[in-house]
């Protein structure tokens, strides 16, 4: 029965979009990030979850000025400081991205959360683009396609581009497969 806001980067505000289960999406500006972030703390949130888990403190401080009543986040790097609901970094298990905030959420919380699989929610049109693209980028698309997104924010996120092209190669040599790489344009 939450209202649940989520607050992104402008990389990553448009996949929430049309979520059903996302109330409000906040996109962080590039710039006039106080301002911004002042309406947010006024807003009184009850709760924030900061997914972050790098040494990179800027989410952490971000959370620090929105000011929830309760904010949770893992406690590695210096992190602890900027929540009160502090999840030790000792002892978590090796798991996806998205698992290991829900588990991160479940030792913060202690509730059983559930796992449920990823959903992107497509906005009206958004399919008939990405078909009459695909057709103009020359790719069949009768064969299935794998889309290879060899991107990663930190050089340890991203795996080795001959692994890329061994996957692709496997794929293709399989012969029912379409590859294509994709990427934006700090990839």
């Amino acid at each position: 029965a939450a209202a649940v806001e989520v607050l992104a980067s402008p990389a990553n505000a448009s996949v929430l979009l049309g979520n059903p289960f996302v109330r409000a999406v906040h996109e962080m500006p590039r710039h006039g990030r106080g301002d911004f972030l002042a309406r947010l703390r006024r807003r009184g949130f009850d709760l924030l979850i900061d997914p972050y888990w790098s040494w990179d403190l800027a989410w952490a401080r971000t959370a620090g000025a929105i000011g929830a009543r309760q904010s949770l986040g893992l406690d590695l790097h210096g992190r602890g400081l900027y929540y009160n609901v502090r999840v030790p970094a000792a002892g978590l298990p090796s798991l996806p991205a998205a698992e290991l905030m829900l588990e991160i959420c479940r030792r913060g919380l202690g509730r059983p959360l559930r796992s449920r699989p990823a959903k992107i929610y497509v906005q009206p049109g958004e399919r008939e683009a990405a078909l009459r693209f695909l057709d103009q980028s020359g790719l069949d698309i009768k064969k299935p396609l794998v889309l290879i997104h060899p991107g990663g924010h930190y050089l340890e996120q991203r795996w080795p581009a001959e692994r890329f092209a061994e996957t692709a190669g496997g794929l293709l040599r399989a012969g029912n497969w379409r590859v294509a790489a994709v990427g934006g344009p700090a990839d």
